[in-house]
């Protein structure tokens, strides 16, 4: 399944941003570690725009294919393609799904979030009966 960018992705990590940089300036404290707070607070708003919504860095999944077992192929923007499973505790609702997918063999998991302006309407739909139902399945069975 192709996934595209998401400007209302772009627009909630934007917001979400926004809200923490306010936050922070808020805080008492010395100016340079409002800054520093700041600053950092910047950095990860526009890696996380520009890989999770805007899919132009090139990690970003630009590609998803599940199976019935659980496991998946990402499809990255850098013409990669990393194999895993998909996570019991993804979340599929039809505001948002969040899918997390582990590696074989690594500890970290990625997380993939996915809006309604990300892929076509069906799509999603399959994807969120999929993460329903195909996973809860295979979680029970392990």
């Amino acid at each position: 399944m192709p996934i595209r960018a998401s400007a209302r992705l772009a627009l909630l990590l934007a917001a979400a941003h926004a809200t923490a940089i306010a936050a922070v300036i808020a805080m008492p404290g010395a100016w340079w570690l409002r800054l520093a707070g700041c600053t950092l607070l910047v950095a990860s708003g526009t890696i996380l725009i520009r890989r999770s919504a805007l899919l132009k860095a090139s990690d970003s999944v630009v590609g998803l294919q599940l199976r019935r077992d659980g496991s998946c192929q990402l499809q990255l923007r850098n013409q990669r393609v990393i194999s895993g499973w998909v996570c019991p505790g993804s979340i599929a609702s039809p505001l948002m799904i969040v899918m997390q997918v582990a590696y074989p063999g690594q500890r970290i998991r990625r997380s993939i979030a996915l809006l309604p302006d990300a892929a076509d309407t069906d799509t999603l739909r399959r994807l969120r009966i999929f993460l329903r139902f195909a996973i809860e399945r295979s979680a029970r069975n392990k």
